[in-house]
This record gives C-alpha cells, structure tokens and sequence, in this order.
C-alpha cells in the first residue's frame, strides 16, 4: 500500500521555493498549455497578504509532489465571496496516491471555511481533471469557458 501524502496550507513561496520546484514548474507547463513558467512572485505574495490566494502543498517524506492556489473575491454583482482555483498540479508519478483528491477537498474546505458561495473548477476539455470533477459528488458543470489567445 503507498503512503498517503500530507497535506497543508503552504505559502507561495514555499511551494516556488522546493527543491524540485523546476520540476514541478516544467511539468506543470507542459500539461496546462498556457504560459505559466514565469510565476510572478510579487503578485502571489501581494495576494497572499491581501488574503485573496491560499496555497496548500502535498507532501511526500518531506518532497513536494503537488499544489493547489485557491483565489477568493468578493464579486460585485452580488456580494458574495467566491473561490475559483487557480492553479492543481500533482506530478504524473503520484496521481494514484490520493494526492490530487485530498488537494481537492483541502481547497473545497478552505472554500467553505472563508464563507464562500461557491468554488469555481477549470478543467481542460478531455482531461483526466474534468473526467474527475464530473464525477466529484457535488461539481456540475455549469460553464464552458473559451480561451481566445491574444
């Protein structure tokens, strides 16, 4: 039986700060096919402080194998804070571990715990993300988002 990873509220900077954080960076851009391998540390930390992003980190024996950012906002049109994620990566060789699942949930209770309406999910068409989410008790799709790259 594998180890079940530990999961915890981490900072940006300790999740950039990893010694296998290239690592994870790389991987991480290679799947998600945008621009995403030039983290702008002062947002992430303006962010923070502000108390709109919180991070959490899955740990193996000490080792960073994946991340969730979860941003929330209260949006104008109606008052209520939202969280949307930002950012969930788990690296290829742990994605059977319950990693990705317990990321999952720490976001969904850090969502509820800071009084949010809902959590929003973005999930590339075909991915094994969105085959997950549709089957996530409690997700529905509910948009489709479209990407015009400028």
């Amino acid at each position: 039986m594998s180890t079940r990873a530990t999961i915890r509220r981490v900072s940006h900077s300790e999740i950039l700060g990893a010694v296998n954080a290239q690592v994870l960076i790389d991987e991480y851009a290679a799947e998600c096919s945008i621009f995403c391998h030039d983290p702008q540390v002062e947002m992430y930390a303006a962010m923070e402080r502000s108390g709109a992003l919180q991070c959490f980190g899955a740990f193996l024996a000490n080792e960073l194998i994946g991340f969730v950012s979860v941003l929330s906002a209260v949006m104008p049109h109606h008052g209520k804070r939202v969280a949307t994620i930002e950012s969930l990566f788990v690296l290829p060789a742990h994605r059977d571990s319950g990693a990705g699942d317990d990321l999952l949930s720490a976001a969904e209770q850090y969502a509820t715990e800071s009084e949010c309406v809902a959590l929003l999910y973005t999930a590339r068409i075909g991915s094994t993300l969105e085959k997950i989410l549709s089957r996530r008790a409690g997700c529905e799709a509910s948009h489709t988002v479209f990407t015009r790259w400028l």
